[in-house]
């Protein structure tokens, strides 16, 4: 129940009250709980005396679990969603496309896809990113079953975190929704760009969210010998599939294994 404190019963009453809000002392009834408004708590908020136990909730603080224990939700289910997800062949495939190495690898790896199998093919390019779009037309040769979707780059080289958290990803993150909507993708195939984190994100967004069938397949780059990339620590989490190239790695990660790919 809340305790409401106030009224004109007397100075020494008053002045009891007044020592009751400035100390946040709680009064109980029979040793039942009570929650009583206070402003000193982030200008609002409640105190809570349950048996011995009191304390001072914020809204702010109320907002902040919230959030907390949703992140940690979705983080277990993460944890306990590696999925196997049966689809109806052909089925659309979704590659991430960094720039220099990471492009190059990833080529490789999708040259030795049948394209009757996975198609239609989309790719995913940094905006600034000239090299992989020469590298697709290459490859594809103007073929009508795929085709290249820009993403706005996570984080170009010396940016600092913060305009990269606080700018890059949300406008990234947007664009990430719009190709996980139209597209629809079966599979999402990248290797360890930065633009591979919101694709991943929303893809498993989309996941819990609408149902969506879609797997995600990282392949960690061939250059990460013995230890795995800031995006991989990343998404491990995240992926329905975690691939590495090298076997130290996979002894000290109990990743997927299955040699060179790129």
């Amino acid at each position: 129940m809340r305790t409401i404190f106030g009224g004109n019963e007397g100075s020494s009453h008053g002045s009891e009250v007044k020592k009751q809000k400035k100390s946040h002392l709680s009064v109980t009834s029979q040793g039942k709980p009570v929650i009583r408004r206070i402003e000193s708590c982030y200008k609002m908020g409640y105190h809570l005396a349950i048996g011995g136990f009191e304390l001072d909730v914020g809204i702010l603080e109320v907002i902040g679990g919230i959030f907390g224990l949703t992140v940690l939700v979705f983080w277990i289910r993460a944890l306990t969603s590696r999925r196997e997800v049966r689809c109806n062949l052909p089925f659309g495939t979704l590659i991430v496309l960094g720039s220099g190495g990471h492009t190059m690898e990833m080529m490789t790896i999708v040259k030795s896809l049948n394209r009757k199998l996975y198609s239609p093919r989309t790719y995913v390019i940094a905006e600034s990113d000239t090299l992989s779009f020469q590298k697709v037309q290459e490859y594809e040769q103007g073929r009508e079953d795929c085709h290249i979707d820009y993403v706005h780059r996570v984080r170009e080289v010396g940016q600092d975190w913060v305009t990269t958290l606080l700018w890059s990803m949300p406008i990234a993150l947007f664009q990430c929704h719009d190709i996980m909507k139209y597209n629809k993708p079966a599979l999402i195939l990248c290797n360890g760009p930065g633009i591979c984190v919101p694709i991943c994100l929303m893809a498993k967004l989309y996941q819990y969210l609408f149902r969506c069938k879609c797997t995600i397949v990282y392949i960690e780059s061939v250059c990460r010998v013995t230890s795995l990339s800031f995006t991989g620590k990343i998404l491990q989490y995240c992926v329905d599939h975690f691939v590495v190239q090298w076997r130290e790695v996979q002894r000290r990660n109990g990743f997927l294994f299955f040699g060179r790919l790129s």
